[in-house]
């Protein structure tokens, strides 16, 4: 598989937070134990660092108007034209290389050509009128993730988050604090060793999410973890 393929699929899924969580798991890592914290030293199968995913976002706009942070579901995507309608908008501003080839033995421009887009659909918009000027997901660097994090703001404007840190080393302890009232408006969560070196395999955990948003908090709390969260979450997290 070359580069372009996978730029490509981090073109067109940018704002899905699995598709970096999923490539960052398919590396060989040498785990260390450093203090309290796990320090990675990984070689990746294939040529994609976290730096590409944050080119990729900041170049992209934001095209289709999906839920959860939308007014749309998948089946108005496709009534709307599918897929196929956004790899148009794509190629059309130069972002996806229209030569390359898809498993039908088509090039991607002669597929987006044969594209036929619903007359009035709202769910993709033009490239003249897009939801945001670039991605839903934007990497992130500090003394937490030397080597990178991702948070998704697709849906969000809140960029800023300061309070209390409020440390679990397992799903289960944070899920416990939850709900019980001992999480308050402002507090950081933080949920360690669910990665998929700790978890192990990466668990969904959207339980934690759902629970912060549900007492009242999901607009007040941060939540950042090593551990995989399902995009159907409201709560901005890293």
């Amino acid at each position: 598989m070359t580069s372009d393929p996978k730029r490509h699929s981090r073109v067109i899924t940018d704002g899905r937070v699995r598709t970096l969580l999923r490539a960052w798991r398919h590396r060989v890592a040498q785990p260390m134990r450093c203090c309290t914290c796990w320090q990675w030293r990984a070689r990746p199968i294939f040529p994609s660092t976290t730096d590409d995913f944050d080119t990729v976002s900041k170049r992209t706009p934001l095209l289709a108007d999906l839920k959860p942070g939308g007014r749309y579901v998948a089946v108005d995507l496709d009534r709307a034209g599918g897929g196929p309608l956004l790899v148009q908008r794509l190629v059309s501003a130069g972002l996806v290389e229209a030569r390359q080839m898809t498993p039908s033995g088509r090039t991607i421009g002669e597929e987006a050509r044969k594209t036929v887009e619903s007359p009035g659909q709202e769910v993709v918009r033009p490239l003249s009128n897009p939801l945001k000027p670039n991605g839903g997901l934007v990497i992130l660097k500090g003394n937490l993730a030397p080597v990178g994090c991702v948070v998704r703001i697709a849906g969000h404007e809140r960029l800023y988050h300061r309070g209390p840190a409020r440390v679990f080393d397992r799903e289960e302890e944070a899920m416990r604090a939850v709900t019980h009232g001992e999480i308050k408006s402002g507090d950081v969560v933080i949920i360690r060793y669910e990665g998929p070196l700790g978890g192990p395999g990466m668990r969904e955990m959207l339980g934690v999410t759902g629970a912060i948003v549900g007492a009242g908090l999901g607009e007040t709390v941060a939540l950042i973890t090593d551990g995989r969260f399902s995009g159907a979450t409201s709560l901005i997290f890293p």
